[in-house]
């Protein structure tokens, strides 16, 4: 179904090819997109590691949108987001579309968890420390 996986992290839940309608423009661009951890993030190809961009699932406690504009079009919409609040996708097919439009679901239910652990510390007042 269109994710092949050759940079994939384990904790990918999906990756694949998809064109991302530009932002500039009315055309749309063939990007490589990967979903986890409450995040969509796209780059140009999958060998290239260097992001071109990410959408956030969840945000501000609110949880992603997605729209259906067709068979194989979809749009994600996060109305109080602090940065961009949609983002409209196509697929090559309807039923990697369906693919998407799960995975993004699943993904967008739960909040981010933080980029650190809190642990104890047995040497500090505190007891609690961040890493």
């Amino acid at each position: 179904a269109g994710s092949n996986k050759p940079f994939d992290t384990p904790s990918s839940v999906l990756s694949g090819w998809l064109k991302k309608k530009s932002e500039n423009s009315f055309g749309w661009r063939k990007r490589w997109f990967e979903v986890r951890q409450a995040k969509l993030a796209y780059y140009k190809d999958p060998h290239n590691r260097d992001k071109r961009g990410d959408f956030d699932l969840f945000d501000n406690f609110e949880q992603c949108r997605v729209e259906r504009v067709d068979l194989v079009t979809f749009k994600l919409v996060l109305p109080s987001s602090l940065s961009r609040s949609e983002l409209q996708l196509k697929a090559h097919c309807h039923s990697t579309a369906e693919e998407w439009i799960r995975a993004v679901s699943l993904c967008s239910q739960e909040e981010p968890k933080p980029s650190f652990a809190f642990q104890k510390n047995p040497s500090a007042n505190s007891g609690i420390t961040a890493n």
